[in-house]
Order: C-alpha cells, then structure tokens, then sequence
C-alpha cells in the first residue's frame, strides 16, 4: 500500500523498486536532523521543533526558559509524519508546534526519542522575538 500524499510514480504509472524505500520513513534508529525553526520566530512566528530520528517507539519534548523552569512539553508515539519546508524536500519528522502565547525569550528544547531500549537525546535553544 502506498501511503496517502506519497505520489511517486513511473511515466507508466507503476512505482518503481528503487522508489519505494522513499515511500516511508527509514526504519531505522538513529539521531538526524533536529532544530527549531523559525529561530528566531518573529512578528508573531510561532516556533515548531522538527525531530528526525527514524521511527521511534516514543518521542519525549520539553522546553525551557533560562531560569530552568518548564515551559511546555510533548511527546509522540507512532510513525513520524511528513513535513516540508520551504527549500528542501518533504521529510519524515515528529514535530510540534508552539502557540502565540509563548513571550519573547531565549528557551532550550530536550529531545529525548526512545526505541527497543536505545534512547537518544539532543539539546538545543530557540529565540522568541514578539
């Protein structure tokens, strides 16, 4: 089965072998791509943390302010969803976006992503400009 949004095709309108390990989120468990964007959110930006790890059992967020109170946090289970950015391709991510109410400030963000006993973490910061 092809999942929904996933388009790729042949002139003939077959997929093609080579094409199907595109057509899902690399199973594999490993710490990609993970950063905050826009940084800093602007003018009324709301900020997101985009999270490539593969397909995770778990995935934990926390954000802080500077002072090392808890701001927000998060967590996913299930297989990551497709996101795309202006710029680059379509990519498979956990993601999660913050609302407006969140003031100027610089904040730090802890991934925690967890899969058949292996855990994997990444700290980072963000600036909120309202």
């Amino acid at each position: 089965d092809i999942p929904p949004g996933n388009s790729q095709a042949s002139a003939k309108g077959k997929i093609k072998p080579a094409e199907l390990a595109d057509l899902g989120p690399d199973p594999s468990f490993a710490l990609r791509e993970v950063f905050a964007f826009p940084n800093p959110a602007r003018n009324g930006a709301n900020p997101a943390i985009h999270v490539e790890v593969g397909v995770a059992e778990q995935v934990d967020l926390k954000i802080y302010d500077m002072a090392g109170d808890l701001v927000k946090e998060a967590s996913f289970n299930g297989s990551p969803g497709v996101h795309g950015h202006a710029g680059s391709e379509p990519q498979y991510a956990y993601e999660y976006s913050l609302e407006s109410s969140i003031p100027t400030g610089v904040y730090l963000y802890v991934i925690n992503a967890r899969n058949n006993g292996v855990s994997l973490k990444k700290v980072g910061r963000f600036a909120v400009v309202r």
